[in-house]
């Protein structure tokens, strides 16, 4: 697993306060699991891989790109969903998606989610872009 993420281009500082958000949530030793495992870049579609989830609350920076079913892979929009959150059912929602014995990521996604009817994603047409993005 691996971090992938932006900032505000116009603001340097963010960019190294998100490494040091991690390195305090996720400790900064060789064990930890992010341990230079961030992907730092305005082009998340860059990073896109067959059978990932990228887990984003804005379409923006490549982000909607990876919902892609060509390449089963996968963009989960964190929050779009209320229930789909840190703080309520989104890392069971993940831990089934994993344990799930569809081959493709998308099936694995959509059998589960048969089972509770979560809104995975909107398309960004329904997007207001901030200054920053």
């Amino acid at each position: 697993m691996y971090i992938l993420s932006t900032a505000p281009w116009q603001n340097p500082s963010a960019w190294e306060d998100k490494i040091s958000w991690l390195n305090d949530f996720f400790g900064n030793q060789p064990d930890s699991p992010f341990y230079k495992k961030v992907i730092l870049t305005h082009q998340k579609n860059l990073n896109k891989i067959a059978g990932a989830i990228l887990l984003d609350d804005r379409p923006y920076h490549g982000a909607h790109d990876w919902d892609d079913p060509g390449l089963d892979s996968f963009w989960l929009q964190y929050g779009h969903d209320k229930e789909l959150v840190w703080s309520k059912n989104l890392v069971n929602f993940l831990i089934e998606v994993a344990k799930s014995n569809h081959d493709s990521i998308r099936d694995k996604i959509f059998s589960v989610n048969n089972n509770y009817h979560y809104s995975l994603h909107q398309t960004d047409q329904t997007f207001k872009k901030e200054s920053w993005e």
